[in-house]
């Protein structure tokens, strides 16, 4: 069977979009793409067809992600081509890039942005390369907290809306992982899907009054 070189070509010229994000005004939507040849962040607002490009990193964007004022983008980049993703806040109006961390040594785990839009939560193999803990940090002034150390991978998943909880997945397998309801006040976390055989969670969140 012949191969027509003009639909490889074709092929190899797709472009790709991924990971989009709406604005907290459901104006612009962000999201990533390889329009310039490398994964970077773009923007593009409802009344506007034409992207713009926010980033111009030398390595690969990941994954964006809206503050809840819609002020800033947290953003992920990899670093280097080795899948140690670290994190940047970026502001929309300027496209100033600001790197939270800087340990391209550790791979971090994005979660999600505290309600009051001051913080972020992920997690972080910085302690020991097998074990990913829980972080919390403030953006603005680069403090950071262990809020749940443990010798397990730690994978944070959802801000509760009065900002004093954080749902996060354990994982003891691919197959076989955890629910837990930590507490920022440092009380112990509590186990939320009790269960015997393997058992496998995936997008949880909370609803809008965060009893559930």
């Amino acid at each position: 069977m012949s191969i027509n070189q003009g639909n490889v070509e074709r092929y190899l010229q797709v472009q790709r979009a991924h990971g989009p994000a709406w604005s907290p005004d459901s104006t612009q939507i962000a999201f990533v793409a390889d329009i310039s040849g490398l994964d970077q962040a773009w923007l593009r607002t409802i009344d506007n067809p034409t992207p713009r490009q926010l980033t111009h990193f030398p390595d690969r964007v990941g994954q964006v992600a809206w503050s809840p004022a819609g002020e800033y983008l947290l953003v992920t980049v990899d670093a280097g081509g080795n899948e140690h993703d670290q994190l940047y806040l970026l502001s929309v109006d300027s496209g100033e890039a600001r790197a939270l961390t800087q340990a391209p040594e550790v791979i971090h785990n994005f979660g999600g942005w505290s309600p009051d839009g001051q913080s972020i939560c992920y997690s972080s193999n910085q302690r020991h390369p097998a074990f990913f803990d829980m972080w919390v940090m403030n953006v603005f002034t680069g403090e950071t907290r262990c809020i749940l150390q443990q010798d397990a991978s730690l994978m944070p998943n959802a801000w509760s809306p009065d900002g004093t909880t954080l749902v996060v997945t354990r994982l003891q397998t691919e197959m076989d992982m955890d629910l837990l309801l930590v507490y920022l006040d440092g009380r112990e976390p509590r186990l939320l899907t009790a269960h015997l055989d393997e058992a496998t969670y995936e997008s949880p969140c909370f609803a809008p009054d965060g009893r559930t």
